[in-house]
């Protein structure tokens, strides 16, 4: 079995798969905590992924998040995709079909922003003038990629182990159509 979240940045999707993978004793990855370990390993260093963004710039860095999704194949679980990464152009449609059921988690601009508010803007959103626009019209996009690509979309609950169960109803619909 795999499944992968994909959503906009703080839709949710690690704590969403973690709780998911735990409900179905299946390992989860987040593919953010693959793109560190590789640069990390390969650099010798400890940079988060925010770090590692301003280090590379952004093509460098959709180049290893490609790389980063790449190691998903073959694996089974629970996995969660970067909030561009459906949006990469690295990542080629031989790959996006190696992700399994892929569910789209949808939340409200406004919440995701004020989510990534409390952590600090990321850098492609810092030296806006006005970064909630910016926010905003990227998801746009992005949300068309999820519609485009995902097998099943779902709104996000109040707690992790809403969503939770949200997606695995989603995935078992889509295998009763599948029969």
């Amino acid at each position: 079995m795999k499944i992968t979240l994909c959503g906009i940045k703080h839709a949710g999707k690690t704590s969403a798969g973690k709780a998911l993978a735990k409900k179905l004793d299946l390992p989860f990855a987040d593919t953010d905590d693959i793109l560190q370990d590789l640069y990390n390993k390969q650099h010798n260093t400890s940079l988060s992924v925010r770090e590692i963004f301003r280090t590379l710039g952004s093509d460098a860095f959709r180049q290893l998040e490609a790389e980063a999704i790449r190691t998903l194949a073959g694996k089974q679980g629970v996995f969660a995709l970067g909030g561009g990464a459906l949006s990469n152009p690295y990542v080629k449609a031989k790959e996006r079909k190696l992700l399994g059921f892929l569910c789209a988690l949808n939340i409200t601009n406004r919440t995701a922003y004020e989510r990534i508010e409390a952590e600090g803007l990321p850098p492609f959103l810092q030296e806006k003038k006005n970064p909630f626009r910016t926010f905003c019209e990227s998801n746009t996009e992005r949300r068309r990629l999820f519609r485009q690509f995902a097998a099943a979309s779902v709104s996000a609950g109040p707690t992790p182990e809403d969503t939770a169960r949200k997606i695995l109803n989603a995935y078992k619909k889509s295998q009763t159509k599948d029969c």
